[in-house]
């Protein structure tokens, strides 16, 4: 089975050499993925071609740079890492807030990343239909800290493209609409932290200033 998928891996890179381009089968990704010692998966290195822009450290797994570029094994890799970073007891989608702490976040899971954003006051709390007082978990700070602040949101439920960058103060709060694509990576902004909100809690937020640059 092993020469076989080697041989696969040779025919392909061939062809795509060829071509003028580098690709190889996603399937053929799936049959060398290998785990860290924290329970993060990569590609082996020593098996597969790098075809994701980075580097790679020691053939049962290591850093990955450009791991997200994958594509077909993408999801694979993600599953396999979002696993291992979940946190017992505090599922995608959960309602946290630190113990002796009256702030409220909900969380979010994108891979081997740890995402929280405010749920800015229990007007913006009701409006989502699905939340339920019942379910907010107390954590210890140290837990709520491991989570990385979002806040990143775009409304596009209701027809809005925009991506706000928001800034709480309080209950209230303003939003600053970000004009491009540009201004975002050009800030070295992570596309996964930005969270799908709904109308009531984008108006709950004052316009602020554009963020052009």
């Amino acid at each position: 089975m092993t020469l076989n998928i080697k041989k696969t891996v040779v025919f392909w890179v061939a062809i795509s050499m060829i071509a003028g381009v580098f690709i190889v089968p996603a399937d053929v990704f799936a049959n060398y993925l290998c785990k860290d010692s924290n329970g993060y998966i990569y590609r082996c290195a020593n098996q597969v071609p790098n075809t994701g822009g980075g580097s790679t450290s020691g053939s049962t797994g290591g850093t990955v740079a450009g791991v997200n570029t994958l594509g077909g094994v993408n999801s694979q890799v993600c599953a396999f890492n979002q696993a291992a970073t979940t946190i017992t007891g505090i599922t995608d989608g959960a309602l946290i807030r630190a113990q002796g702490d009256i702030d409220i976040y909900i969380v979010k899971y994108v891979c081997n990343e740890k995402f929280k954003r405010l749920i800015l006051s229990p007007h913006v709390f009701d409006s989502y239909g699905h939340f339920n007082w019942n379910d907010v978990q107390t954590v210890n700070k140290t837990t709520l800290d491991s989570f990385t602040t979002s806040n990143f949101v775009r409304a596009t439920s209701a027809g809005d493209p925009k991506v706000y960058m928001l800034v709480p103060k309080g209950d209230t709060g303003t939003k600053r609409w970000i004009t491009s694509e540009s201004v975002f990576l050009n800030n070295d902004w992570d596309w996964d932290a930005i969270y799908t909100i709904n109308t009531t809690d984008r108006d709950a937020y004052a316009t602020g200033i554009s963020i052009t640059q």
